[in-house]
């Protein structure tokens, strides 16, 4: 379990060191490239570009949710079939529900959260998160000489 978690965490900050140099090279479009003011405390200031402000949040959104789901795939995965039906339909629930609330509050209660750019970073993010998590469980099912797919045929 920790060397998915691993993985899952390792894989997702490459992308969004990938999707953060990105944002640095597309020149100087406005609205990746803005400098933004975060004051974090009293008199501390950072100042980031607005893509990778964005790519950092959405990386902190998507990939919470997406770990704790990651743990429950890991555990379920030893128990009945029913608990694993749950776990699919559970776990999309849990992690589209948690990033959607989080990046609702984000629009609404944050100013700079409220551009269209916002929601495509999170969308970006979650769909890379959820892809590598289901390469993560499936490799795992393999590893552990699980079939995915049966190629036998039913017996009558």
């Amino acid at each position: 379990m920790k060397r998915s978690v691993t993985v899952l965490v390792g894989g997702s900050l490459v992308f969004w060191l990938v999707t953060s140099s990105c944002f640095s090279l597309i020149g100087k479009n406005p609205q990746w490239n803005d400098p933004v003011d975060i004051h974090l405390f009293s008199n501390s200031v950072v100042v980031l570009q607005r893509g990778v402000l964005f790519g950092t949040v959405a990386l902190i959104v998507c990939l919470i949710p997406t770990i704790a789901t990651l743990i429950w795939a890991n555990q379920a995965a030893k128990q009945s079939a029913f608990k694993q039906l749950i776990l699919v339909f559970g776990s999309t629930g849990i992690r589209m529900g948690f990033v959607l609330l989080g990046a609702i509050l984000l629009y609404v209660l944050v100013e700079e959260f409220q551009r269209t750019l916002f929601w495509i970073v999170i969308l970006a993010f979650y769909l890379y998160t959820l892809a590598l998590e289901i390469i993560i469980q499936n490799a795992n099912l393999i590893g552990k000489g699980q079939k995915i797919f049966s190629t036998e045929k039913p017996r009558v």
